[in-house]
């Protein structure tokens, strides 16, 4: 059996090529947009790429299940629950599909998604029994799927999918999963991609949960769950009804034509890195620096529906990365690229604005001194949960977007934005700056910075999800979970 893995750390994705070289039959299970990998991969083992496998419907990238298969001749394999009209073979529980000595067998495991599959992958040469299970989004590295895109019901068909079919696996079978550390499909994946079903039944933190009982787990799964991206229906959309067959570039924009491009519901995204966006950037311009990973997921929040988007690069290597990341969660009629980037609509007299910053001292001292009333901290719930500064308001950077107006502030009025290092709110204070506020803070360092400074902090009650996890890790130091569920 050949077996490779393949992973995006952009957008926390991973894929899989499958097959026997014996007979030149394989397969790619959850192909990305960015399909070249699988093609010079096949060709390099002198694989015939047969079968295109979705474990489910994505909603975090588009598919490259058409674009693979009008260049192979492939059969798109997905479930019947998925509801889509274009694959050529419906799947059902108990399926096998043959790749010579390489079986793959199916188990229906709904609760991410109706649909969702594992694929359990034996090489007949050595034994029958199976040697890999490609979990989809049922399981992860130390961590499940999020329930909600499969309806009120996911979490308790989940444990169901959980109990039933895979923690009753042999110890020894290798986990792969779609999605690793970086993917909104999950809430605490480890940083390792692969795992066994043994170590897994052992140390998930979302699998011991089990143990308490269906209630628990489906309290422990939903507590406080994070929104999930806007862009994942329209995504869900696209995957369901046919994923484009074929790349098609993003447009050209001349400096000239910006102008009338943004007042086309056009908005300007700056890729560069943090530092060179605080120096010197367009007006207006949101910063989603390339090089902090997650690119496209980021920019789903930022953006309204159906908003085209115009990058500006440090250059046209950068250039190219973003809209290749861009391009696997949006359409490419929506992404365009400022020809020469700064470089050339500074030629032309454009004139560039920085955005002001603090160091944390200097926030204290103007806190103390009321020069400055307002800190907005924009990290994630549970990180402002965890510690942060007396009466700061909190509202994610990815939430900023759409929820400003619930700050209530002249947006002429002094504000400072704080994060955890300083690159979130960057991110934040070009949003704030993107609709009209004048004076906003960047605060360098961030809570880290202010922490390691020794000033002042504070720290809220528990949430759900923080009582969850701390009722497991007491139920685990007194042994009172059960590992074979």
């Amino acid at each position: 059996m050949y077996f490779k893995q393949f992973l995006k750390e952009q957008s926390g994705c991973a894929s899989y090529l499958v097959g026997d070289p014996a007979t030149g039959e394989a397969a790619v299970i959850d192909p990305h947009w960015l399909i070249e990998d699988y093609l010079e991969a096949a060709r390099g083992k002198g694989l015939k790429i047969t079968h295109i496998i979705e474990t489910h419907v994505h909603a975090d990238h588009i598919s490259g299940n058409r674009k693979l298969a009008v260049l192979t001749q492939a059969k798109i394999c997905i479930h019947r629950a998925a509801n889509t009209t274009y694959p050529d073979v419906q799947l059902e529980d108990g399926d096998t599909l043959a790749l010579g000595a390489v079986l793959l067998h199916i188990l229906h495991t709904p609760g991410h998604t109706p649909e969702s599959i594992v694929i359990m992958v034996s090489d007949t040469s050595r034994s029958s029994e199976p040697w890999l299970a490609l979990t989809g989004d049922t399981i992860f590295i130390d961590d499940v799927g999020r329930p909600d895109l499969a309806g009120p019901d996911g979490a308790a068909e989940l444990f169901d999918s959980l109990r039933v079919k895979l923690l009753k696996l042999d110890s020894a079978v290798e986990v792969y999963p779609a999605h690793v550390a970086g993917s909104p499909c999950g809430r605490a994946m480890n940083l390792k991609t692969s795992s066994t079903i043994g170590y897994e039944r052992r140390f998930n933190r979302a699998l011991q949960a089990m143990s308490f009982g269906r209630d628990f787990f489906v309290h422990s799964l939903t507590a406080d769950l994070p929104p999930h991206s806007p862009s994942f229906d329209t995504i869900i959309g696209i995957n369901r009804h046919g994923p484009p067959d074929h790349d098609v570039p993003p447009q050209a924009i001349e400096v000239a034509q910006l102008p009338a491009w943004e007042a086309n519901n056009g908005v300007v995204l700056d890729v560069r890195d943090s530092k060179s966006f605080v120096a010197a950037h367009i007006p207006g311009a949101l910063s989603v620096p390339l090089a902090i990973g997650q690119l496209a997921g980021r920019v789903a929040w930022l953006i309204q529906p159906g908003q085209r988007m115009m990058l500006v690069a440090a250059d046209e290597l950068q250039s190219q990365a973003a809209a290749r990341e861009l391009s696997a969660v949006f359409v490419a009629e929506r992404l365009a690229v400022l020809v020469g980037g700064m470089e050339a609509w500074q030629t032309v007299g454009g004139q560039p604005v920085n955005t002001n910053e603090l160091t944390v001292q200097q926030l204290d001292a103007r806190l103390r001194t009321g020069a400055l009333e307002v800190v907005l901290d924009v990290r994630e719930p549970d990180e402002w949960q965890s510690i942060h500064i007396q009466d700061a308001p909190n509202i994610s950077y990815r939430e900023l977007s759409k929820r400003w107006p619930e700050l209530e502030l002249d947006p002429h009025q002094p504000l400072a934005v704080i994060c955890a290092g300083g690159v979130r709110s960057t991110i934040a204070t070009s949003i704030l700056e993107h609709f009209g506020f004048t004076q906003v803070f960047n605060v360098q360092g961030g809570m880290g910075g202010w922490q390691r400074a020794g000033l002042a902090t504070v720290i809220s009650e528990p949430n759900d999800a923080s009582k969850v996890r701390l009722a497991l890790e007491q139920a685990a130091a007194a042994d009172e979970v059960d590992y074979v569920i």
